[in-house]
């Protein structure tokens, strides 16, 4: 009889254990392809498919989870193409939460947080809140560049700068926006920097990931001779 009941207790939890795995797999086909209408302008037919997505996670995974936080993520940046921003922002807040909470303020999934509610900000003309947001988020992004920027191939630094190029181009809108608007800011600023990036295509941004190179490479020599 002892036997048997362990037996049952270890089938049992299997079983759990299965059926965690196929709902998370579950919810994850699910963000996906909410994803994909999304990127299609097909917003009616992803936002139901992110939602049961953040619903099954929030139950399998539960909030405190970099998963769950994805989905919210997901989801506000679905909102805010929308021009729904407040249904995206809490969404938006609650992503960031979880991950300075998780995965700590030095994680660039913390830093992409502090970004996507920037660019929200932004987009609302609410550059006093997007701009310590932006100042934030790029600090870690360049901290966590010059940590892993020399361990790394060229065609490993390529993907890196990729993966942050957004975030990277965001702050640069938004700054040459501040600029446009106030240009007394420049003469007013502590520190100015000023790479040499007369060489590239500043139109068409087809060179960004090298002048982002060219310009943390210039950043970081600035930044050496003053401290």
């Amino acid at each position: 009889m002892r036997s048997i009941i362990i037996f049952l207790l270890l089938t049992s939890s299997f079983l759990l254990q299965a059926q965690s795995i196929f709902w998370s797999s579950y919810a994850t086909s699910s963000n996906n392809l909410a994803e994909l209408y999304r990127q299609q302008g097909l917003y009616a037919k992803a936002e139901p498919l992110y939602i049961e997505g953040i619903n099954i996670k929030e139950k399998v995974l539960g909030k405190e989870h970099p998963s769950y936080a994805t989905s919210l993520n997901n989801l506000a940046l679905l909102y805010k193409s929308l021009g729904l921003y407040a249904k995206a922002e809490p969404l938006y807040i609650e992503a960031k939460n979880i991950r300075e909470i998780v995965l700590g303020k030095e994680h660039p999934s913390y830093a992409s947080s502090l970004n996507n509610l920037a660019v929200l900000y932004y987009d609302q003309g609410l550059y006093a809140k997007a701009e310590p947001l932006f100042m934030e988020a790029n600090s870690i992004l360049l901290d966590n560049m010059d940590l892993n920027f020399s361990l790394l191939s060229e065609k490993e630094k390529g993907k890196y700068l990729k993966t942050f190029g957004f975030s990277f181009k965001a702050f640069n809108s938004f700054v040459l926006k501040r600029m446009e608007e106030n240009p007394a800011v420049i003469s007013g600023a502590d520190i100015v920097f000023q790479p040499d990036v007369s060489g590239f295509d500043l139109v068409g941004w087809k060179d960004f990931d090298e002048i982002v190179e060219v310009g943390y490479h210039h950043a970081k020599e600035v930044l050496r001779k003053i401290t």
